[in-house]
């Protein structure tokens, strides 16, 4: 990953943190919604459960929806 890779990734999980996500949700969803990781492979690198990711994941989704509350 090159210099310019790693600010632009770290630009758009800052971006999801200032939407009012928590840092699992913003890394979970930026790993697997953005980088194309599945929730399988994601969690296995995390080492937590695919069901925690996928928790995380959905709750990211929803915090973005137009009219979300955070």
């Amino acid at each position: 990953m090159s210099d310019t890779d790693e600010t632009d990734a770290f630009d758009d999980v800052r971006d999801l943190l200032e939407r009012g996500l928590s840092a699992s949700e913003a890394i979970d969803y930026y790993a697997t919604e953005v980088r194309g990781y599945s929730q399988a492979d994601w969690a296995d690198v995390r080492d937590k459960s695919r069901q925690a990711v996928n928790k995380n994941v959905r709750q990211a989704r929803r915090k973005q929806e137009p009219g979300a509350v955070e």
